[in-house]
């Protein structure tokens, strides 16, 4: 990825947007930019031409295959034998995230798509089909072993019964 594009990148996942104004290139909010100024000055004829092509660059998601196999090793999870969707929005955001915290730029939403459709998730309706992230899983099976409990208690539902949310497909036994 070239340095202006990856500038691009940097000033978006900061929160700015940018735009071009006749010679100038404007930033807003003017802090996104403000850390990396020296380099876009440097590198702003490129970031203009970039930003003023008919379409925005495409990315090459093999730039980004180790780190979205890394972030899927430890935030994700894939559950074979489970009806699991993560919102495809939602699981961006946290690689991105994850990404700025490894000191990595975050890829573009459509690049993203095309790295869980390699790893095999199907992307329908803004929903990748059988991954999640780990801490939704975490907190779903928590939330439902309270559940379960709390029903057990009440006589709702006998104790060592599975607590099901049909529309998550988890199924998890009570604590």
């Amino acid at each position: 990825m070239s340095t202006a594009l990856e500038l691009i990148h940097t000033v978006k996942a900061k929160g700015g947007q940018m735009r071009v104004e006749g010679d100038s290139l404007v930033i807003v909010p003017d802090t996104a930019g403000l850390p990396f100024i020296e380099a876009l000055k440097e590198h702003k004829r490129e970031i203009i031409r970039l930003l003023d092509a008919p379409s925005a660059p495409i990315d090459d998601p093999a730039e980004w295959r180790e780190d979205f196999a890394r972030w899927c090793k430890e935030r994700a999870v894939s559950r074979s034998g489970f009806d699991d969707s993560g919102s495809v929005g939602v699981l961006l955001i946290d690689f991105a995230e994850w990404c700025i915290g490894h000191d990595a730029v975050p890829c573009q939403h459509a690049t993203f798509e095309m790295l869980l459709e390699e790893a095999g998730f199907r992307c329908v309706d803004g929903m990748a089909a059988g991954l999640v992230l780990r801490a939704d899983l975490e907190a779903h099976e928590s939330f439902s072993g309270l559940a379960c409990n709390h029903h057990a208690r009440s006589g709702r539902m006998p104790a060592g019964r599975l607590a099901a949310n049909p529309r998550m497909g988890i199924e998890t036994p009570d604590r």
